[in-house]
């Protein structure tokens, strides 16, 4: 009780530290490519309190950085981790304020990213600050770990700082909470890009010389829209989801048939699913069509695959989190599987298992994103309290 109300009132603090900290990150532009600014400035506040941090990466405009509160034995960590980076604006004419503005409206920040999820950050940073200075002793090393490129998909952030060493007995990763849920585990993902051929001709001829890839691409996406991949049963995950075509290019003019053409391909993965099992199976789906069409030719050239996961609902810190969340927001979490992959596959792969969930805002991914302040402040009571327990014993 005594960790618990000087945690509370440490961070209770910090409010307006936390709402302009907050705000000055939103205002930074890091749409995913751009996400070493956001470093230095995470990095300045937690100098400011007396708290090293270290920027490392191979693209000086693409670092990730890593700080460390030490407890008093070295055996147990608990990690926190966030990306820095955001996807891009969308449509600007659709923005209530500016994507950058960090605008504070009747409690809520504004601005690309704070929802998804710099928020996440200052829940993490605060929680680290108000451990360190109400003296709290923990029995053993809290983790700092915020990457870049987590919005790409490949997640090189995350698996730069892995393949460097950077590990932990558990982490929280910091995403955004989803009613009133903690996520212990997330669908996967299989993306590529699907190239067809066919043959130049013009389309005034009453002749039949050319071969039209982007009717032939058209076949392709329809079968693997409809295809239905292999996967074991959960009861926690949906069956996998194949969206084909997200993005789609081909042709050179209107009076010339098309041959060539490009598509890229989503593919979320459910329990059971491996990148050979999904890749063999979108390759047998194929060869049957191509069997069909003798026409028809193309080739996939594979650009991400991250596996899905599930942490064990037994596992501590689900056990301590659900405990905080409770006595900080009132309420029982319900255990949910994440829809959209996070840093958290990739660390579970590697062998560090996660939770996630973070403060409460909407739409991420869209205009007019926005964070509930309040959120934040009692995300970074969470988290605090959790590393506590986690660490203890």
């Amino acid at each position: 009780m005594k960790n618990f109300n000087k945690v509370i009132k440490k961070i209770d603090s910090y409010e307006k530290e936390i709402i302009y900290f907050t705000q000055n990150l939103v205002k930074i532009n890091s749409v995913n490519g751009n996400e070493t600014k956001v470093c230095e400035l995470i990095k300045k506040k937690l100098l400011e309190h007396d708290i090293k941090s270290r920027l490392i990466g191979n693209d000086r405009k693409r670092l990730n950085i890593i700080a460390k509160v030490e407890g008093i034995k070295h055996s147990r960590s608990l990690m926190f981790n966030g990306h820095m980076d955001t996807v891009a604006f969308g449509d600007l004419t659709k923005w209530k304020y500016k994507p950058l503005s960090g605008k504070l409206v009747d409690g809520k920040i504004y601005g690309r990213g704070s929802d998804d999820m710099k928020s996440g950050i200052v829940v993490a940073v605060f929680a680290a600050i108000a451990l360190k200075e109400s003296n709290t002793s923990l029995g053993g090393d809290l983790i700092l770990a915020f990457s870049a490129d987590e919005e790409g998909g490949n997640h090189t952030g995350v698996r730069y700082l892995i393949d460097k060493g950077v590990k932990s007995t558990a982490c929280i990763v910091a995403e955004s909470m989803s009613k009133k849920a903690i996520r212990i585990g997330s669908r996967g993902i299989y993306r590529f890009e699907i190239t067809t051929k066919g043959k130049t001709a013009h389309t005034g001829r009453t002749d039949k010389i050319g071969i039209n890839a982007v009717t032939k691409m058209a076949k392709i996406l329809l079968t693997l829209e409809n295809m239905k991949p292999r996967y074991t049963k959960h009861k926690m995950f949906p069956p996998p989801k194949i969206t084909a075509g997200t993005i789609i290019n081909g042709g050179i003019a209107i009076n010339i048939v098309p041959d060539s053409c490009k598509a890229l391909v989503d593919c979320r993965l459910s329990y059971g699913q491996t990148k050979e099992s999904i890749s063999s199976d979108v390759r047998k789906e194929l060869n049957k069509l191509k069997q069909k069409d003798k026409e028809l030719s193309f080739s996939i050239r594979e650009l991400a695959f991250v596996p899905p996961v599930i942490l064990n609902k037994n596992h501590k810190l689900i056990k301590v989190s659900s405990k905080n969340i409770r006595k900080v927001l009132g309420f029982k979490p319900i255990l949910k599987i994440s829809g959209p992959v996070t840093d958290g596959n990739v660390l579970m792969e590697a062998g560090i298992p996660n939770i996630v969930f973070g403060a409460i805002g909407d739409k991420a991914h869209s205009e007019n994103e926005y964070v509930i302040v309040k959120s934040i402040l009692d995300a970074s009571k969470i988290f605090a309290l959790t590393a506590i327990d986690f660490l203890s014993g």
